[in-house]
């Protein structure tokens, strides 16, 4: 079913709002308090970075992005540290057309999409949504609307009205959201099922995923879906043990459901089909005894050409690599152990980060240990020599997913420092895995990272946590351009 809000043209309307005088503007939140005395989430330590940037492609991962940026992060010295306290976890983070953050963020009883400035991290607008549990997966489509998933069930189209609001004293400029249309995916869905996964399929398109195990594309201009059941080679239902990654050329998505690496593409009509499946070794259950759960797997896109994926071995994953093409069938590229060199068990998580070298049939992944908190490795894979060798690792911790800049080649990473109060953000060269410096953001459990670090505008790194939002910039950042 679709719904439509208002008029399609209405994305360009100017609201003027004329306030009386005296009357103030509603409070902005403010930053998020450190549990210490005040100075102790400033300290640097190291030295500037030297950019170098990587003569790479961007990798074709789905939106947000989540990895490899384009864009450049902060290099280190003298540095801006700001926050917003939204009282919710941001765990979805991504930029807008026009490089302000969007973030949804999580609170009991309550989520809600946010545009914050990239500078001030102001907050421009807010949208209610209804809770779900994958509530915030989002992406911006060709016409610059935020395609979000909104609760189990439902995919809203929002887009930005830009707000002029004039008072006696003061004039300035805000914007807000507005819903345009909503897709219910309800009927499409076996009862009790919800949606776990929303991503861009190209053609004015979406990909879902079900937790029942049922993959689908939605039109979204006029709600229709055509899902598939996914199963198993032998024809046993499955579900889904991946975080799904979409094809931005051909449109394809690639899950592992049924132990088995599948490759699904839509036709004309949006029907999903299965182009092949490659079976995968089952994973091993984390030690804890009986009953203990499965972690799911991680899968990558790298350039045209590859995919890779984590075994969901324990204590330590293995990387192996597949060729995605249709023609190729999943046929297997490379593999090779995740953190062998360290004493502690690892798990890389739902997702890794890569960039794809010019050179056709290189790459360069980097698998990060969230689960233990810290581990980060760097791993190279020549495809055309079935190659996959570790390049260097390094114990730095990792409490969200870091990002890689291929603007100036350093990694960042957001970490909890060993003393247990203080949460830094830390830059490591991606050519050696050498820590170039380490910048103190905040102090105490508000500042818990709970998202993905997303570099924007002028070399800032913008960390979702547990209480909102917080960014970091170089001073003299204004003068770089993006």
């Amino acid at each position: 079913m679709i719904r439509r809000a208002r008029r399609a043209g209405f994305s360009t309307a100017l609201l003027l709002s004329l306030l009386l005088p005296g009357l103030s503007p509603a409070a902005e939140p403010g930053p998020i308090a450190n549990g210490v005395a005040a100075g102790a989430a400033g300290g640097f330590s190291g030295r500037p970075a030297s950019p170098r940037p990587l003569a790479a492609l961007a990798p074709a991962t789905a939106e947000p992005a989540i990895g490899a940026q384009a864009a450049a992060g902060p290099l280190g010295g003298v540095q801006v540290v700001g926050s917003i306290r939204l009282d919710a976890a941001c765990g979805e983070v991504s930029l807008d057309r026009k490089g302000r953050v969007l973030a949804v963020c999580t609170r009991p009883g309550g989520t809600t999409l946010n545009l914050l400035d990239p500078g001030s991290l102001t907050r421009l607008a807010e949208l209610a949504l209804p809770d779900g549990p994958a509530t915030g997966a989002h992406y911006v489509n060709q016409a610059g609307r935020i395609v979000v998933l909104a609760g189990g069930s439902q995919v809203w189209l929002v887009q930005q009205v830009q707000v002029v609001t004039i008072g006696a004293v003061w004039t300035r400029g805000t914007a807000r959201f507005e819903q345009v249309a909503a897709c219910d995916l309800k009927p499409s869905l076996p009862a009790g099922d919800q949606v776990t996964a929303l991503l861009p399929q190209g053609g004015g398109r979406a990909w879902f995923v079900s937790a029942a195990g049922l993959a689908g594309t939605l039109h979204l201009d006029d709600c229709t879906t055509r899902t598939l059941a996914l199963t198993a080679a032998n024809g046993a239902s499955a579900t889904v043990d991946s975080h799904p990654a979409v094809d931005p050329d051909e449109g394809a998505l690639f899950l592992v459901a049924g132990d088995a690496l599948q490759r699904l593409d839509a036709g004309a009509d949006g029907q999903p089909v299965v182009s092949w499946r490659r079976p995968l070794e089952a994973p091993q259950a984390v030690a804890g005894g009986p009953g203990a759960v499965p972690v799911r797997r991680a899968v990558l896109l790298l350039g045209g050409q590859m995919v890779a994926l984590t075994d969901g071995g324990w204590p330590h994953e293995q990387l192996v690599v597949f060729d995605r093409s249709r023609q190729a069938g999943g046929q297997r590229i490379c593999s090779t152990p995740l953190f062998a060199a360290y004493p502690f068990p690892t798990r890389s998580g739902e997702r890794l980060l890569g960039v794809a070298w010019q050179a056709d049939g290189q790459a360069s992944v980097l698998a990060a240990n969230l689960t233990g908190g810290r581990g980060l490795e760097r791993i190279d894979i020549d495809a055309r020599q079935g190659r996959c060798e570790t390049v260097w690792n390094s114990t730095v911790g990792v409490a969200v997913v870091p990002a890689l800049s291929l603007e100036n080649g350093l990694v960042y990473s957001y970490e909890h420092l060993p003393d247990g109060n203080r949460w830094a953000l830390t830059t490591l060269d991606f050519a050696t895995g050498r820590i170039q410096n380490r910048r103190i953001v905040g102090t105490g459990p508000d500042h818990a990272g709970s998202g993905a670090i997303t570099l924007g505008k002028a070399g800032a790194a913008s960390i979702g946590v547990a209480a909102g939002m917080v960014r970091v910039q170089d001073q003299n950042a204004g003068d770089r351009q993006d």
